[in-house]
């Protein structure tokens, strides 16, 4: 297989050297974004496994494969002839091109013969561990996971959050039958064969808990990525042997099953998860989001290491609120691999203060931003009244499960879930940025306009005053009593997120104890340290 780029259609973001901008194609104009060389949000493509600004169709290719030589082992090969002896005949399909969805850029031509590897640019230290010949049959079956290998990521990471096992990235047999009921695959004649299907999936010879437990990689009952690939394949199988309508063969009961899997995520989450590269060029990657951003990031990054340095389990006061709002029961694991006196003593490397989305809730909890129950939060465009009885809407903020897919989607995409679990599992400092500039869509704020027409210095200025009532029709100078009181509410989707970003930015920063004044930069508090729990509301 060989990847293709017609001439001209380079991705990501375009950055020359020593210069003091970027370019990004957006709609087809070229926009200039101002970054230094010190850009914490350029700095994200010295890091990221495409070494680029957004991840790109060639890194989820990469991924593929990398997954894919570690599912097609022969126990599993030999495990699916079996589930397929059961099968009635079936013809094989012409192998055809597949356009990995989402671009027309590139472009992999599978055929029978020739689909062991995926050449390409990105991360060349990284090599799958083995390629195994690929028969006819096999080569169908891998055609038609890489045609939905976004939809399978998408579905893989959406149970694994919501289920939230380990480090949140590994998928238990709790999550997995609940993705299979979500999917409609709890008929009779299917629910006996899934616990089957979810242990034969493991990895046979490193499932010991001792050995996954030392990589990081989870415990002995819970899939990584590749393993649910392989369960994917075998219900898929099971379908196809048990007559499903519209199973014609393996390939069209992978896709089937898929779609079904796929259909049954909140679609929120599917935005998230599937095209995060879409916000960062359309919203994060514009020259007044990025101007606001890189005014507030060293403020933002006090707040980033006070969490990012600190282990699980040392942490008191709004760590106990962030492990149950992250569901209670087994702890989440300290990283793997890179130790936390390490990243204290080389914080200066890029990946040296990693986020991990259990600090990344228990700093939210500190906010006053999760709200309290599951499900994925509505971004809705409400408005409320700046009255002085006013009250947060009973979902101001955020829910735990979407905070933790937003996470995820702020991640730039790693290759290899295995050998570089810790990029996987964690935020950098620029993918914290793009998390809190995703979160400024769920929080209910004024308007800079709203402000400046009430004199207010901020959000929460302006919140002091409607709770004192200053800022009522014909008490305010500004309205008449038969006027429209102000009002507050989420940005709208078509609200330049640099605009809501100059709102929401200095709220947060005075969550943290920062001083913001209306004419200097912010001040930190004396002393920043994970912050006690903050009361939510509007203020």
């Amino acid at each position: 297989g060989v990847v293709r780029r017609p001439a001209g259609a380079e991705g990501g973001l375009q950055i020359p050297a020593g210069g003091s901008s970027v370019q990004i194609p957006v709609g087809g104009v070229s926009v200039q974004i101002p970054m230094g060389g010190s850009s914490v949000l350029a700095g994200r493509r010295l890091c990221a496994d495409s070494r680029q600004m957004c991840d790109g169709p060639e890194l989820m290719i990469r991924a593929f494969e990398i997954d894919w030589a570690r599912a097609n082992q022969e126990p599993f090969r030999l495990s699916l002839e079996q589930d397929l002896a059961k099968a009635p005949p079936s013809s094989v399909a012409v192998a055809r091109p597949v356009t990995l969805k989402a671009t027309a850029e590139i472009t992999v031509d599978i055929t029978a013969e020739n689909t062991a590897d995926v050449t390409h640019e990105i991360t060349p230290e990284i090599k799958p561990e083995i390629t195994p010949e690929i028969t006819p049959e096999m080569g169908e079956v891998k055609e038609e996971l890489l045609y939905y290998f976004t939809e399978l990521n998408a579905v893989y990471g959406y149970y694994c959050l919501t289920e939230r096992q380990h480090d949140g990235f590994v998928l238990g047999k709790r999550g997995f039958v609940t993705l299979c009921e979500a999917a409609g695959l709890a008929e009779p004649v299917l629910r006996p064969h899934l616990d089957t299907i979810f242990s034969s999936s493991l990895q046979s010879g490193a499932a010991t808990r001792e050995q996954r437990m030392r990589d990081g990689l989870g415990l002995e009952d819970t899939l990584l990525r590749f393993e649910f690939m392989r369960a994917v394949v075998r219900i898929a199988a099971l379908l196809y042997t048990t007559a499903s309508p519209g199973c014609a063969d393996l390939p069209s009961s992978i896709s089937s099953l898929l779609t079904s899997m796929a259909l049954s995520l909140p679609p929120d989450a599917t935005e998230m998860l599937s095209e995060p590269d879409t916000f960062r060029r359309e919203r994060l990657y514009t020259s007044s989001a990025a101007a606001v951003i890189e005014r507030y990031a060293p403020h933002l990054r006090l707040i980033f290491l006070a969490y990012a340095a600190e282990t699980d389990d040392t942490a008191g006061g709004a760590a106990a609120t962030a492990h149950s709002a992250w569901g209670g029961g087994r702890s989440p694991p300290a990283r793997s691999g890179r130790g936390i006196a390490s990243a204290a003593a080389a914080r200066h490397e890029t990946m040296s203060a990693l986020l991990s989305v259990h600090e990344w809730i228990e700093l939210l909890v500190a906010a006053g931003m999760i709200y309290a129950g599951v499900g994925i939060t509505q971004r809705d465009t409400s408005v409320y009244s700046a009255s002085a009885d006013l009250h947060p809407p009973d979902r101001d903020g955020l829910s735990a499960d979407t905070a933790a897919i937003l996470f995820s989607a702020s991640r730039m995409q790693g290759t290899d879930e295995m050998r570089r679990r810790d990029g996987l599992t964690n935020l950098t400092f620029a993918d914290f940025l793009e998390a809190v500039a995703r979160l400024c869509a769920y929080k209910v704020l004024p308007t800079a306009q709203t402000i400046q027409v009430a004199g207010c210095t901020g959000a929460s200025h302006f919140f002091e005053q409607a709770k004192a009532g200053a800022l009522e029709p014909g008490v305010h100078p500004a309205l008449q009593r038969n006027d429209e009181p102000f009002m507050v509410g989420r940005p709208l989707p078509t609200t330049p997120l640099g605009e809501a970003l100059e709102v929401f930015l200095p709220w947060l920063l005075e969550r943290f104890g920062f001083h913001v004044p209306n004419d200097g930069p912010p001040v930190p508090p004396t002393q920043l340290l994970r912050a006690p729990t903050v009361a939510r509301g509007l203020g």
